[in-house]
């Protein structure tokens, strides 16, 4: 079984052309059944059908014409409101990867500042000072990764989970090398190029770019 490629057919995009501007009621009159919604209303259902399809299948197994399907749309449809299923794995990403960063916070009323705070705590954490709640807080980017996925309690698709594991690597880094102590080897850090919460403004900027704006 063939699977799609990444962009929308020739005719498709010859159709889109021809028919400008692409309105979904046009579109939607060519499928049976299809219940009309406001542009951000079918984003939100098309990404909500994506991410199950990629958790299940991986964004390489999905096939955007069941994505499609699933949603009860056609295909120029899913690709006027995402070119390819590079774009659409991306938008997945942004949601599922704000979705995780917000359980850290769910009982905060800033996101951003909570996310702050969770990070301050690993950086504790990691060079072994005493924190409130750092007692049971993973001190490697593998088990924080467990443990925030775990928080959120929603399936991730692999490329989700790609991203936010390199993010930690990123996060960890930082840890170990502005801490004064790393435990994992009870060295010395003598050279600090960066302070700690210029650290955590860098992991934050890798953020806004991982989720189009945390």
């Amino acid at each position: 079984m063939q699977s799609d490629t990444s962009h929308a057919p020739q005719g498709t995009v010859a159709e889109a052309k021809v028919s400008a501007p692409f309105t979904e009621q046009g579109a939607e009159h060519r499928t049976a059944g299809a219940l009309r919604m406001e542009p951000h209303e079918r984003e939100e259902q098309i990404l909500q059908v994506a991410s199950e399809h990629f958790a299940r299948k991986g964004v390489l197994g999905a096939s955007m014409s069941a994505i499609a399907r699933d949603a009860g749309i056609t295909r120029a449809l899913l690709y006027h409101y995402f070119p390819g299923k590079d774009s659409l794995a991306a938008a997945v990403t942004r949601r599922e990867a704000k979705a995780v960063l917000e359980a850290l916070g769910e009982h905060h009323e800033n996101p951003e500042e909570a996310l702050r705070n969770a990070l301050r705590t690993y950086f504790l954490v990691v060079a072994g000072v005493p924190t409130p709640g750092g007692e049971d807080f993973p001190n490697n980017p593998t088990d924080y990764l467990e443990w925030m996925l775990k928080r959120t309690g929603m399936p991730i698709n692999d490329r989700t989970r790609v991203i936010l594991g390199g993010w930690l690597q990123l996060v960890d880094y930082f840890a170990l090398h502005v801490v004064q102590l790393n435990p994992r080897d009870q060295r010395t850090v003598r050279t600090r190029g960066l302070g700690l919460e210029e650290a955590i403004d860098l992991c934050l900027g890798a953020v806004d770019t991982l989720t189009g704006g945390y």
